[in-house]
């Protein structure tokens, strides 16, 4: 059984079955209920969910509590309980999830959703837009390569959807955590460098590739020459060569360097490239 996606974007939604006493010691009439293994939005929160780990449930519940502006804090937090109370301490909001069947899954058993505290109070600073989960809210800005989504814009998309005021260093912060969760890290991608290297010389025939180190094997340089543009510049392009550069903005800087020439239809013919 497969619900249709919502407007959040839901990802891959299964669907399961479970009897009540699988889940609460407390009801046994065997009745059906249905959990959610694998969801995005978090319009609601309710006993017996079902979350992929406890990091998913820590997520949701940020999100869900930023969306009805209240905050909470944790009382309890293991490897097999977790449990958050109202940031208000005669409030009666409570939350308790342990894991299932001692795995990695993580399920709801009391959630009692009824603040007796007042509601009228505005939090414009949340305990809980933390740059993790501010980063889980915007992960979906940067799937594209070319997508910008500037620190800025996240601050006011956060006070306009949430109204919660977030500093810019917060935002750049949830910014960074978002682009490592979809592209990688820095030393993540820079560890791939040699695989990529292998992947351009055995499926293009004649490129010559170079990975720079110092002493300690810190990284220096890349070089790259891929062996069509080779070959071209070898029959087909003009001898001159033009270099150009540009600086890189990631968390290394540094510079680019890359070497082109001119065909005889006047078009520019990139050659080597050196980071």
């Amino acid at each position: 059984m497969h619900p249709e996606m919502n407007n959040e974007g839901v990802d891959d939604v299964r669907v399961h079955r479970a009897t009540s006493d699988h889940i609460s010691s407390s009801n046994r009439s065997g009745s059906m209920a249905i959990f959610l293994l694998k969801f995005t939005g978090c319009e609601s929160i309710v006993v017996g969910q079902l979350f992929r780990n406890k990091r998913d449930l820590q997520n949701k519940l940020s999100i869900y509590c930023m969306r009805e502006n209240k905050e909470f804090k944790v009382t309890r937090s293991t490897t097999q309980r977790y449990e958050v109370v109202c940031l208000e301490n005669t409030c009666r909001w409570r939350l308790r999830a342990t894991t299932f069947k001692n795995g990695e899954i993580f399920v709801v058993r009391i959630f009692d959703n009824v603040h007796s505290c007042s509601l009228d109070i505005v939090h414009r600073e949340h305990k809980q837009a933390s740059s993790r989960v501010i980063g889980q809210c915007i992960k979906s800005k940067y799937k594209g390569i070319a997508r910008v989504y500037k620190p800025k814009e996240i601050q006011h998309d956060f006070l306009h959807k949430y109204g919660v005021n977030i500093s810019y260093n917060k935002a750049w912060r949830g910014k960074e955590y978002a682009l490592n969760s979809v592209r990688g890290s820095p030393e993540e991608n820079f560890a791939k460098l040699p695989a990529y290297c292998y992947e351009l010389v055995s499926k293009n025939p004649e490129t010559v590739t170079h990975i720079k180190t110092d002493d300690n094997n810190n990284f220096v340089y890349f070089f790259m020459a891929i062996g069509a543009s080779i070959r071209g510049f070898k029959s087909h392009i003009r001898p001159v060569l033009a270099v150009d550069a540009t600086t890189l903005k990631g968390k290394y800087k540094g510079y680019m360097y890359i070497a082109s020439g001119m065909d005889g239809n006047k078009q520019i013919w990139t050659h080597t490239i050196r980071r």
